[in-house]
């Protein structure tokens, strides 16, 4: 038993060794591993204890194994000594089980997430790593060619040199003195990510309006990022546009004589953006109701904005949230990488800071904040429950109302709604299927808006 238990002991050892060393190979710099380790160390008993329990089961299951083999025991369906036959039979029919659980009805019949998981053995998919550095890149640049998977490496390939990096790298946007690093230029036209691209004289990706609100009109302004804003489908194809066409189109005349949607939405901003939005720009418009869209990766986009304004040394205006970057340590000889694992304990507390901002600014001017969640098109449902449910108590607890949106996608293959393989943001037809519930969502919750929109 000692000799069992020894021997299990020194295979998870091994394991962990290797696992340590993977996480040093995959890491930029030595003192970004000793960052990342640094915020594990963070993590509290539970997390200890889990962890603990899973090497004890598995150092259990290895001294089980062994004492089974010992007594004679054959763990194999073949045999320990399979003739040739035997072998190759069990080869071959568990091979056509498997060609034939992939075949596309079969799997689908099968249920979700069994579905997902075959599928994601027979195709080259992202792991959960790629999926993060992917949209990492896209908000922050941060994709290094050395630290590309093959997966990684294969969609990159595929991806044009122009026309289809993030739009803070584009020529739609212009830098700002502030805390606002970037915003769309007004007025601008032209290509992007293969679709037209324009905006209004406010700098908004929608059609032009009247900075006073006309008489009559409900008028609701949304905030967002790269979702709302749209890029890769016309403007009279993004969600918010095909709503409000349809508000005006079943609803003028009634409560209101006309509806408008103002989209204010920019790709790659937060909540930290959405707060400094709502106290600069959003009441000019005189809005009913202001939306603000949240996604389960708000952290990302909120970790990449404090680490611009880091970089850029800007005279940060709010006592708490120069607390929490004084309190993390970061500073600009860190690296960007490094930033954001020092960053990471500390996001939650600012996105909850944020949500309660933006709910008194909203409160001052007697407004609802109303809380849009949107799921994406590339979302774990496991990991996108859990997300939600952090940050809807947050929203709640700040006085948000709530639109959730359900079932967005219903039984579409989320790759039939992405703009394409390096680009995971909804198409054409994931703007209809996001605007088909965000409009169902608006009349099941229409009490919750003041003043009602219909």
């Amino acid at each position: 038993m000692r000799r069992a238990l020894v021997t299990s002991a020194k295979v998870v050892g091994m394991f962990v060794v290797i696992t340590v060393l993977w996480s040093l190979w995959s890491s930029r710099s030595v003192g970004e591993w000793i960052t990342m380790l640094s915020a594990a160390g963070n993590s509290g008993a539970v997390a200890y204890a889990v962890m603990a329990l899973a090497f004890a089961l598995l150092i259990g299951v290895g001294v089980l194994i062994q004492y089974l083999n010992s007594r004679g025991t054959e763990l194999t369906v073949v045999g320990s000594h399979p003739t040739f036959r035997r072998a190759a039979t069990f080869t071959v029919v568990g091979g056509l089980a498997l060609v034939t659980l992939g075949v596309g009805p079969i799997r689908n019949s099968l249920g979700e997430r069994t579905s997902d998981l075959i599928a994601s053995i027979q195709e080259e998919r992202l792991n959960e790593y790629d999926e993060e550095q992917l949209d990492r890149g896209y908000y922050e640049g941060l994709l290094d060619a050395d630290a590309y998977t093959s997966a990684l490496s294969l969609v990159r390939a595929r991806k044009p040199n122009r026309g289809w990096e993030a739009v803070r790298e584009s020529e739609a946007v212009r830098r700002t003195d502030g805390l606002m690093v970037y915003e769309l230029l007004p007025g601008y036209a032209s290509t992007y990510k293969d679709a037209p691209f324009e905006t209004n004289r406010w700098g908004m990706r929608d059609k032009e309006y009247e900075k006073a609100k006309p008489a009559g009109t409900y008028r609701a302004a949304l905030l967002g990022a790269s979702y709302e804003m749209g890029a890769g489908v016309t403007r009279d194809e993004t969600f918010e546009a095909v709503v409000e066409q349809r508000l005006n189109s079943e609803h003028a005349g009634d409560a209101f004589d006309s509806y408008e949607v103002l989209n204010l939405s920019v790709g790659g901003y937060g909540v930290l953006h959405y707060l400094l939005q709502t106290e600069r720009r959003v009441f000019d418009f005189e809005p009913d109701a202001v939306f603000y869209a949240i996604h389960s990766t708000e952290e990302r986009r909120l970790a990449a904005h404090i680490k611009d304004l880091v970089r850029g040394g800007w005279q940060i205006p709010y006592p708490f949230l120069r607390n929490v970057i004084e309190e993390s340590g970061v500073s600009t000889a860190m690296t960007d990488e490094e930033i954001r694992l020092a960053l990471l304990p500390h996001l939650d507390s600012v996105i909850e800071w944020s949500l309660q901002e933006i709910a008194e600014r909203c409160r001052e001017r007697d407004l609802v904040p109303v809380w849009l969640f949107i799921p994406t098109t590339d979302e774990e449902e496991s990991v996108m429950a859990g997300r939600f449910e952090t940050l809807k108590g947050m929203a709640v607890d700040a006085g948000f109302a709530l639109v959730v949106l359900e079932d967005v996608y219903g039984d579409h293959s989320l790759k039939e709604l992405q703009l394409a393989p390096w680009d995971r943001h909804p198409n054409e037809l994931g703007h209809r299927l996001i605007a088909d519930s965000f409009y169902k969502a608006l009349q099941q919750n229409r009490d919750a808006l003041s003043p009602t929109p219909f």
